[in-house]
């Protein structure tokens, strides 16, 4: 199982969001900085979209259809993850690769091969431009330069070298007694994705009395999530009890259904509570064979 170790407030305060939520970016007057916003359902969370002149290569916007400026999504995670998690086992923070079939190989993210290439390339172009700012804790963009061997063009091999911003290892390494370790990979959708983020960084302290709609709308920037009143990710809790069993760990959550309240109508009576109390959860830990291997015989 791979592992890496990213400081609490990445975890506590995730980013990924699905590319439908609509984030407002304006104008900046900082400098380096073309656009700036608050990370929709958690304004705590500062994003800033950095100037292209200001940073190494980065790969013509052309190339790509997604709208920029935007926010990281579940593959952008789990990519900046991947190489966070190489450039700590290396104890290095510059990374080569064969090739972008090699990139998905080792960094073991290339689930959607058909998109993967495009993928990939429009993730070194978001993490080379955006900037992250949570509370006491500013961020450059993670990627400081992408090279490509420009002498081996029209061969086989290009051989690929990824930089990656000293500030972002550094970090890790100051908050080493505070830092979150992870298990790779998550998963491919956003909410999902926080959500177990958010429950690793609670370490043994078990979260209880959490309102349904605030957190609904802090993990994943969906409003209409939050106007149905009470209104529960279910099928993001699925996937996330599911990756825990697949890794190795549990999660339990549970959900008082009734509290004294005033109803839709403003009539005091039993409604259906807005709260609901993570009771235990176990992180993920390698698997123990049950039974002993048996080498075949020759």
């Amino acid at each position: 199982m791979r592992e890496v170790t990213i400081f609490r407030p990445f975890c506590h305060d995730p980013v990924a969001r699905d590319p439908r939520v609509r984030i407002f970016w304006k104008r900046s007057s900082l400098s380096g900085v073309k656009y700036q916003a608050d990370l929709t359902g958690n304004e705590k969370v500062k994003l800033y979209w950095h100037d292209e002149e200001v940073i190494g290569e980065a790969y013509p916007k052309k190339n790509y259809t997604r709208p920029e400026p935007r926010a990281p999504t579940a593959m952008d995670v789990n990519l900046l993850l991947s190489l966070l998690h190489l450039a700590q086992k290396n104890n290095t923070n510059v990374l080569w690769f064969r090739s972008f079939r090699a990139l998905g190989r080792e960094t073991k993210t290339r689930l959607i091969p058909q998109h993967y290439l495009r993928c990939a390339r429009d993730a070194f172009r978001l993490w080379q431009l955006l900037g992250i700012s949570w509370p006491y804790c500013n961020m450059p963009p993670p990627i400081k330069e992408v090279r490509r061997d420009e002498t081996r063009r029209g061969g086989p091999l290009r051989p690929l070298e990824v930089v990656i911003h000293e500030k972002w290892l550094n970090e890790i390494k100051r908050t080493k007694r505070t830092a979150v370790t992870v298990q790779l990979p998550l998963p491919l959708q956003a909410t999902p994705l926080n959500i177990i983020l958010y429950v690793h960084s609670l370490g043994r302290y078990e979260k209880k009395d959490i309102d349904i709609n605030k957190f609904t709308y802090t993990v994943s920037g969906n409003k209409q999530a939050t106007k149905v009143t009470p209104y529960m990710p279910l099928t993001s809790w699925i996937v996330v009890k599911r990756w825990y069993e697949e890794h190795g760990g549990y999660i339990d959550w549970k959900r008082a259904p009734y509290h004294y309240g005033l109803d839709a109508q403003g009539k005091e009576g039993l409604v259906p509570s807005r709260t609901f109390s993570i009771t235990s959860h176990r992180k993920p830990r390698a698997k123990i064979l049950k039974e002993p291997i048996r080498w075949a015989k020759r």
